[in-house]
């Protein structure tokens, strides 16, 4: 028998990497056209009443919501070997996961900038660009960027995110699941918890707290972007990315109408009746955040817990069960940005 030449074997175990990222770009690409799609048909449905328009409402905006999940679910089976340039694939699908504040931060911009209706040109545009960069790329093409101090940029961005959580985060999410009892509560919540962080000397330490964590956070996120993190880490990645960019987005909108005099209270974040009505944009972007948010939280407890000594089984169970409880604070600030309260 001919023995194979031994760089045979290395020739054919070298498929072409799979285009794992393609549905969650696909996904992208078409996020504005679901949020579209979705206002066209609640429109439809207010005038006619057939409820055919509201269910295609429901699914258009299910498709819309399912970016981030079709992007995590790319980032958690990725394997290194599918890809010639995993970091790259990893960062743009770190992006991906963030599609609905992305888009939200893109529609304020464009609207400041006067290009507004370039906006969904602008950005199919950036993605497609992403995908050919990602399917012609070649491996070897980038050298792998050290981040120094991971340890330290760590432990800064968990101290100042428990600072957040305790003077600021906790509260303010409290203060919305408020409002399925009645917009009048919370806002009269708001109005007593605005005394604090809006005072003269707090909301500027909130701010500059709030640029630190993206400081510290977008080095942790390339760090890790060049190894194959686990389940765990990479859930923590893709939702700090995801509140980076709502942080962006929210800021935006709301230190934006401040300065032109425009009162940002509920009425301004979810309309007179609710996201329902004609904000569907702001449906993914708010509710997605409020579970990402917990959830992010959580994986980066779960680190602490661990280099503490705690047991990976334990510390697993800290994260579903925080994950379980996010799911039901998301649950009933979704009812209300929707338009739905107790006491109308």
């Amino acid at each position: 028998m001919l023995e194979q030449p031994a760089h045979a074997s290395t020739t054919t175990v070298q498929p072409t990497a799979r285009r794992i990222w393609l549905p969650s770009l696909v996904g992208t690409l078409l996020y504005p056209t679901l949020i579209q799609l979705f206002g066209w048909a609640m429109q439809a449905y207010r005038e006619a009443g057939n409820p055919f328009f509201a269910g295609g409402a429901a699914i258009s905006m299910l498709a819309a919501g399912s970016v981030p999940f079709v992007a995590v679910r790319a980032l958690i089976s990725m394997s290194d070997e599918e890809s010639s340039r995993p970091a790259l694939t990893r960062g743009l699908l770190y992006l991906m996961f963030a599609a609905p504040p992305a888009y939200v931060l893109i529609f304020l911009l464009a609207s400041k900038s006067g290009i507004f209706q370039y906006r969904e040109a602008v950005w199919i545009s950036a993605w497609l660009a992403a995908g050919v960069v990602l399917t012609f790329s070649k491996a070897g093409t980038a050298s792998r960027v050290h981040v120094a101090g991971v340890t330290g940029l760590r432990v800064i961005h968990g101290a100042i995110a428990l600072c957040l959580l305790g003077g600021f985060l906790v509260t303010h999410l409290v203060n919305h699941t408020l409002a399925l009892w009645s917009v009048e509560l919370h806002t009269a919540a708001m109005e007593w918890l605005r005394q604090f962080y809006r005072s003269e000397w707090v909301e500027p330490v909130l701010l500059g707290m709030l640029l630190l964590m993206f400081l510290t956070g977008a080095p942790l996120v390339l760090h890790h972007s060049q190894q194959r993190p686990d389940t765990f880490r990479t859930l923590q990645m893709a939702t700090g990315v995801y509140i980076g960019m709502f942080v962006c987005a929210h800021l935006t909108a709301v230190l934006g109408a401040r300065s032109a005099g425009v009162e940002t209270d509920w009425f301004f974040a979810t309309g007179p009746n609710g996201l329902l009505d004609g904000r569907g944009l702001l449906i993914p972007y708010y509710i997605l955040a409020v579970y990402f948010l917990i959830l992010h939280a959580a994986c980066g407890l779960r680190i602490v817990l661990l280099k503490h000594g705690v047991a990976a089984v334990a510390a697993n169970k800290v994260v579903y069960g925080l994950a379980g409880a996010g799911s039901v604070v998301t649950a009933l600030t979704a009812i209300a940005a929707l338009g739905f309260h107790i006491q109308s």
